[in-house]
């Protein structure tokens, strides 16, 4: 939907957790077989993890959650 009119989506492979949990287990296989990097790191999910907590704790209290509070600043 662009604001007035909807169109059609089409996607190359079905979406959903358990696919993406697939394609992501096959990703961790090739990261540790081909000693490839892989395309997240431990401090990405910290810092993806801290930052749904400051939002929920946000939304809790109706008010301002400075980042620094959860160690993303």
């Amino acid at each position: 939907f662009d604001g007035e009119t909807l169109h059609e989506a089409t996607f190359a492979k079905a979406g959903g957790e358990v696919f993406e949990l697939e394609d992501e287990m096959a990703m961790m296989v090739r990261v540790v077989r081909e000693g490839l990097r892989p395309a997240a790191t431990a401090s990405d999910g910290r810092w993806s993890v801290g930052l749904c907590l400051a939002a929920q704790a946000s939304v809790d209290h109706g008010k301002i959650v400075p980042l620094a509070d959860w160690g993303l600043a």
